[in-house]
């Protein structure tokens, strides 16, 4: 929020409603004591936030609802972003936010697992994810180091695999591929992808990415092992 006057978060509507709120950035240009997390209604779970310093409950004269701080919220003045001006809300390398997430939780998983980041305008990236999460919508360079490339450029499948990944590239022809585990570990690669399709069996179930190379060329896919 750029407001200069009082910021209420959210606005639950009873105390019948409540919110998990976790790996978010919630900051305002205003002083702290001006951001309040409720309106007063509601029960309200926080953890692996970050927030402006000094923030409070809420606005209202008397709270009927609850804040509940569950741990590892960090506070402070500045969250660090790449440029805030510009709405470039991707981390520094220093910022307090990088690997300060919380794993999602399984029950919302696959279907709500955070695999894109936003990219201006009405676009998208993957979110390739070295070590925890960051706290936000964005990754600091997690280490797995790609050029920026479509995902469209290449088509995966099936995916989720169990045996056999097939590659369907729309363009070039790639020549090699590495394949990194949930942490940015290196753990499978070849310099020759022959006939495009590549042997996952070995590999224990979860999520994976798939960086396949060509050159200096290099696109990275999200996949899942059954």
């Amino acid at each position: 929020s750029t407001r200069s006057g009082f910021t209420t978060l959210l606005r639950l509507s009873t105390n019948d409603e409540t919110a998990h709120v976790f790996n978010n950035v919630i900051y305002t240009t205003a002083t702290g004591s001006n951001l309040a997390m409720i309106n007063g209604d509601g029960t309200f779970n926080m953890n692996h936030n970050w927030v402006k310093e000094d923030w409070v409950d809420c606005h209202c004269g008397t709270i009927t609802g609850a804040v509940n701080d569950l741990g590892n919220n960090i506070t402070g003045d500045d969250p660090l972003f790449e440029n805030f001006t510009n709405q470039d809300f991707k981390p520094l390398s220093n910022s307090p936010l990088n690997n300060q997430g919380d794993a999602i939780s399984s029950q919302l998983l696959p279907n709500h697992d955070v695999i894109f980041e936003y990219a201006k305008h009405q676009d998208y990236t993957d979110r390739i994810i070295s070590g925890n999460i960051d706290i936000g919508a964005y990754e600091y360079n997690q280490g797995v180091n790609v050029h920026d490339q479509k995902v469209k450029l290449v088509a995966i499948y099936p995916n989720p695999v169990s045996d056999i990944l097939t590659i369907k590239n729309m363009e070039n022809d790639f020549d090699k591929y590495q394949i990194y585990d949930n942490t940015g570990r290196l753990i499978l690669f070849s310099n020759d992808l022959q006939g495009n399709q590549i042997k996952v069996s070995g590999l224990s179930q979860g999520i994976y990415f798939v960086k396949i190379i060509n050159g200096e060329e290099m696109v990275l896919v999200k996949f899942v092992k059954k």
